[in-house]
């Protein structure tokens, strides 16, 4: 996963660390003890089916 801050590329992080990083942002919301959905996104999507689902460094954050 990668994330960016004010455009700039911050950080790549893969599984675990990645789903650490998202949630000290001040932008994750969370739903229940294992779910966690990030407030940027408004398609609603939980961060962790993502991280599953899709290929690390194919998800992108972009914190303003």
């Amino acid at each position: 996963m990668q994330f960016y801050i004010g455009g700039e590329l911050e950080a790549v992080l893969q599984g675990e660390a990645a789903l650490e990083r998202c949630m000290q942002c001040s932008y994750c919301y969370t739903l229940d003890a294992d779910h966690h959905t990030c407030q940027l996104d408004n398609d609603g999507k939980i961060l962790e089916e993502e991280l599953e689902n899709e290929d690390d460094n194919q998800i992108e954050c972009y914190i303003p």
